[in-house]
Parts: structure tokens; sequence; C-alpha cells
């Protein structure tokens, strides 16, 4: 019995980690099964529910009394009900609750004698047959409940295929509770008897019911009874009857929870497969675009500062120039603004992102958990859609100046003064004999003139000066976007874990836990 209380302790468990997630058939047998064996176990674990099941003329009455001596039975009734169901229980008090759980009318109470019945509750059912559909639904609802069975059968109907198909087959996993009383065995030669029995046999095992014992009776001459009770009286002596018959409504259960489940999943993610999704959703906070901004933000400013005076344009500050960039590409930089996406492009793009991570998350799952951990994955996409555009809309500090920069500006005006200084000397050594006035000096350094030294030294070591710091801008430049997209990845890659990986990582951890309780059940 522990270990029963265990298995339906482990049942209920899955039934609560199933809710929206199982299929409804097999969530509402769960339930039934666990609330069912709850009350037949506290109604009482002592007693033997056994009942005898047949179809018309097979003579289950006559067998009911003849191995309830119903002669001697006194008879009281609860009320009317809508079934012919009658009980037979032997000494001491009548189990009334267990009675009325059953919702069995006609109580018949045997004193003295029979001591292995002690613990005996005998019910006498309607023809599963029955032109009355409340017969057939009375029959259905106690053969669902009941500890055991007597099959009755007797020589013209054994092989009747509502009897093995509608429930020795569906019932194959309780072959251990299961009897087949052969009746009216006196109506044919021992030989024929024989030859039924043997096809009676063979009809059962076709079925799975390889345990269910075949004993010949008959009420007219007594034979095989006394057979017969003495298997009922171990059987209630034993007291397994009740766990095994619950022990296989649990068993029928875990195999319709295995086929719910399907083969056990992977349930984890992929780290490929949760790298591309921070992709997708930097993608979707513009964090490449606000790096390609920076970064050229950056080498402008760098560009502007060590470049030659005569060629480079004027130099702005690098907030100046990240926020006319930002206005270009139509994307706020006050913290302060409201987060919302420019149109519906930017909410299908995340909800594309979502779709792919969780159809490449849950291939391996079942229908009912796949559409969980989509509804996991998705029940915080405002949320994250708002933080992807509180992200895109985070005002990032000006990329101040290098120091090295102004070094390289003060040398490029340096040479732009010196090719001034030449050009207004060579000029003025040409233009102002002319005009009357006394020429400049005549310099000369290693037979030049000092002004073209002037003139070309400044060009050339400016224009070398430029390209080097060009080249040294890049680096700086690269390294400014790199440090913005790693402020940003860590703010999307914070909303993406929080929006999205944890609903569904619970939704994983949910599944594993059945996967444990169903093994468990």
């Amino acid at each position: 019995m522990n270990g029963l209380a265990d298995r339906l302790e482990a049942l209920g468990k899955v039934v609560e980690l199933g809710e929206g997630r199982l299929g409804e058939p097999v969530l509402r047998q769960a339930r039934r099964v666990v609330k069912q064996a709850g009350e037949r176990m506290a109604l009482s674990g002592e007693l033997t529910v056994v009942a005898l099941v047949g179809p018309t003329g097979a003579g289950k009455s006559s067998l009911f009394n003849a191995l309830t001596k119903a002669d001697h039975a006194e008879v009281s009734v609860r009320r009317p009900t809508t079934s012919a169901v009658r009980a037979a229980t032997w000494g001491g008090e009548s189990p009334a609750k267990l009675l009325d759980w059953l919702d069995v009318g006609q109580r018949h109470r045997l004193e003295g004698g029979d001591a292995g019945f002690s613990s005996l509750v005998l019910l006498d059912m309607p023809d599963y047959d029955s032109v009355e559909s409340k017969h057939r639904q009375a029959v259905d609802r106690l053969v669902g409940v009941v500890d055991a069975m007597i099959w009755v059968v007797d020589p013209e109907k054994y092989a009747d295929s509502s009897l093995h198909d509608d429930y020795i087959k569906a019932m194959a996993g309780y072959s251990e509770v299961m009897m087949v009383a052969f009746n009216k065995s006196d109506q044919l030669s021992e030989a024929d008897a024989s030859r039924c029995v043997k096809d009676l046999r063979r009809l059962l095992d076709a079925n799975a019911a390889q345990n269910t014992p075949i004993i010949a009776t008959s009420t007219l001459t007594g034979a095989g009874v006394d057979a017969l009770r003495e298997v009922l009286a171990r059987v209630v002596g034993a007291k397994v009857a009740m766990a095994r018959r619950l022990g296989g409504d649990v068993s029928a259960v875990r195999k319709a929870l295995d086929a719910d489940l399907g083969p056990i999943a992977n349930a984890a993610m992929n780290r490929r497969v949760v790298a591309e999704l921070h992709e997708s959703m930097k993608g979707a906070a513009y964090v490449p675009v606000i790096a390609a901004q920076i970064e050229e933000a950056v080498r402008k400013r760098g560009f502007a500062v060590t470049g030659w005076p005569f060629t480079s344009r004027r130099a702005v500050s690098s907030a100046a120039i990240l926020k006319k960039l930002a206005k270009r590409q139509s994307i706020p930089l006050e913290a302060g603004d409201a987060p919302t996406f420019s149109g519906s492009v930017q909410r299908a793009r995340v909800d594309q992102c979502l779709r792919d991570f969780t159809n490449a998350t849950t291939g391996e799952l079942s229908d009912g958990w796949a559409r969980s951990v989509r509804a996991a994955a998705t029940s915080g996409e405002d949320e994250l859609i708002a933080g992807l555009n509180k992200v895109a809309a985070t005002q990032l500090a000006p990329q101040q100046d290098a120091w090295w920069w102004h070094i390289f500006q003060a040398v490029q005006w340096l040479c732009a003064l010196a090719c001034l200084a030449g050009l207004l000397w060579a000029v003025g050594g040409l233009f102002l004999p002319m005009l009357g006035y006394p020429g400049l000096p005549a310099v000369t350094w290693l037979g030049w003139p000092a002004a073209a030294w002037l003139f070309v030294g400044g060009l050339v070591v400016g224009t070398l000066s430029g390209l080097l710091g060009r080249a040294l801008v890049a680096p700086v430049a690269r390294r400014a976007a790199k440090h913005a997209t790693d402020a940003l990845e860590t703010e999307v890659h914070k909303l993406v874990s929080d929006r999205v990986l944890t609903p569904v990582q619970a939704e994983f951890d949910r599944y594993l836990e059945l996967v444990t309780a169903v093994k468990a059940v």
C-alpha cells in the first residue's frame, strides 16, 4: 500500500504540473484516478469489493445466490435506485459509507459462518447487454471502481464480442483482479465443456488476460461453486485486490501519460540558439546602428582634430556629432523620452525573433509543452519591446578626445603656419620690389630658398602627420564603438534573460519535474 500511496502522490503532482500542458483527456483521467483512489482508500482498506458481471441469461443472480446462500439473507433497501445492483456483506455492521459511495441500493447482510468472507462485499450487477441503457451505465460505472470482477458467462455467450472487445480487452491491465465463471457447465457434456473452456482460455489470452483464471460452475448441480468460493476467500484474505485494482488504474494513466508526452525531450536551451536570440534582440534595440554612429562620430572628430587644417572640416565636439547622427537616424537620445517603437515593423521583428527561438528550442517537446514554452517566451513581450526601445534611447556619454590628438593638432597648425609663412615670404619677395618697397632678405638652406623650405616642408609634414593621425584615430573609434556595444549588450542581455530566458527555463524545469513525477507513477 505504501508503494501505491507513493504512486498516487506522484500522479497528483503530475496533475498539478501538467495543467494546461498535458492533454485534457489524460488530465481528466488522472484527476479521476487520484480522486477515486483517495476516496476508496479512505473508506476502507480492509474490505474487498467483488462484482459479478455478465450478459443476460448467464446466471449471475443464481450464482450470487449460490455464493451468498441468499435464502438466509436479510434484505434492507436504502432508497430507490436507477439500477438493480445488489450487495451482500458478511457479519458485523454494514459498510454503509462504502455502499453509499458505490451507490448500491439493495443491501443483504449475512449473519454467521463464512469467516473467509467477513471482509467481502459481493455485488450482483445488471446485465451489461441489457436493453435498458441505465443498466449498462451502472455496469460501466461500477466496473470502473470495484476491486475485483467475476465475469459470468455461459456456453452460448462466452465468446460474445461485446464482452471481449468492450471489457476484457479494454481491461487487460487488470487481469490479476479478474476471474471468469464459465456457468451452466451442466448443459454440456464433459468433453464439450472442456473444449469451450479451452476456447475461452484462448480468447482471454488473445486479449492479454493470461492471469485471469477460469472456473467452470453450475448452480444447478453445485459444481465449481465451492471452488469459486475458495478462490474468493483467498482473494479476500490476501487483502491485495484493492491495491492491485488501484495500481492497475494508475498504470493505465501512466500509459496514457507516456503517449501524451511522447519521447522524453532534451529540455534545455542550446547555447547557439540563445546566442542567436541575443544577436537578434541587439538588432531590435539598434545596438549595431548606435555602435556604428559612435564609431563614425569619434572618427570624424579625430579626423577633424588631427587632420590637415586646410582640408579637415570644422572640428566639432563628439557630443554634437552624436546628436546630429542620432537625429538623422531618428533615434531619441534622451533617456526620459517615452519608449515607443516606431511602428509595427519593429514589433514584427521581435515576434519573429521569439518565434525562431521557440521553434529551435521546442522541437522535441510534445505539442502541449511546446505551446507552454511559446507562451512563456512571449509573456513579457510588451515589457521586452519597451526595454529594447529604452536601450536604443540611452544617452551615452560623449567620447573624450584622446590626449595625443592635440599634439597632432599643434603639429598640424605649426605646419600650416610654416606653409603660410613660406608662401607670404615668396610672394613678398616677388611683389614688394615691384611696389617700390625694399625686398625681403633672400635666405637659402642647402641651396634652396627658405620660403620654399617652409612651404614644402610644412605641406609634406602636415600631410604625412594627417595620414598618420587618420590611421591612429581608426582604432580609437573602433574601441569607442566596442565600449558602447558592450554597455548596451549588457542591458539587452538582462532584458532577454528577465523577459524570455527565465520564464522559458521555468517551463523547462517544470517539464523535467513532471517527467520525474511520471517515472514515479
